[in-house]
């Protein structure tokens, strides 16, 4: 398979899509009571492996996992051109559209 090469031009083309596209909300990017986490899992456990504590706040994941776009993008142009990154872009095709 042909690997594309990413020019200066096209990569700050990708970086402008890039800052446009949305962060995905996850529920876990705000600190949850173990009494919220235990409902929908009782056998969580915290990172040492003990019981989590209902009352006890706690973060599950990483609050920095944000979709990075732009790292993406340039991965879909390099490997199948500016085809690829159309077809990475057409989810956000009704966000784009809004602005």
């Amino acid at each position: 398979m042909k690997k594309h090469k990413l020019t200066p031009a096209m990569d700050d083309a990708l970086k402008q899509f890039a800052e446009r596209l949305p962060v995905p909300e996850t529920k876990y990017r705000t600190p949850q009571k173990g009494h919220v986490l235990l409902a929908d899992d009782p056998n969580l456990l915290d990172a040492k492996g003990n019981p989590l504590d209902p009352e006890k706040e706690y973060y599950i994941g990483s609050p920095t996992n944000a979709t990075n776009h732009l790292r993406r993008l340039r991965k879909a142009f390099r490997d199948g051109g500016k085809d690829a990154v159309v077809e990475y872009l057409r989810p956000y095709e009704s966000f784009l559209a809004q602005e």
